[in-house]
C-alpha cells in the first residue's frame, strides 16, 4: 500500500464522508502514484467502512434506554417546592 495515498484518503475522510469531488481527486492521486484503480477502490471502501463504524458505533439491534430521574426544585430557603421528572434516552 502507498502511505501517501493512505494519508490523503485519511484527510478526505476527516468529516466521515467522501464527496464525489474527493473520490475523483483520490483516484487521480492514486493514478499519479501508480496505484491501480481497483486497488484504490478496495482501500477507499475499507477505510470508509472503518470511519463509518467509528462515527456511528450503535448497531441496529441496540435500543435506547429510558432513564427517569426526579430532580428537586428548591426555593431560596432551601426547601423542596416541587420535584420535576425528566426522561433521558441513553444510547
Amino acid at each position: 500500500m502507498n502511505s501517501d495515498l493512505i494519508r490523503f484518503i485519511e484527510l478526505c475522510l476527516a468529516d466521515g464522508v467522501i464527496s464525489d469531488k474527493e473520490r475523483e481527486v483520490i483516484f487521480r492521486k492514486a493514478n499519479s502514484l501508480g496505484v491501480e484503480e481497483d486497488e484504490c477502490e478496495i482501500i477507499l471502501e475499507g477505510m470508509l467502512t472503518q470511519t463509518k463504524n467509528r462515527f456511528n458505533p450503535i448497531q441496529e439491534e441496540d435500543r435506547p434506554i429510558d432513564i427517569s430521574q426526579k430532580i428537586p426544585t428548591y426555593n431560596s430557603n432551601v426547601e423542596v417546592i416541587e420535584e420535576v421528572t425528566i426522561n433521558l434516552l441513553c444510547y
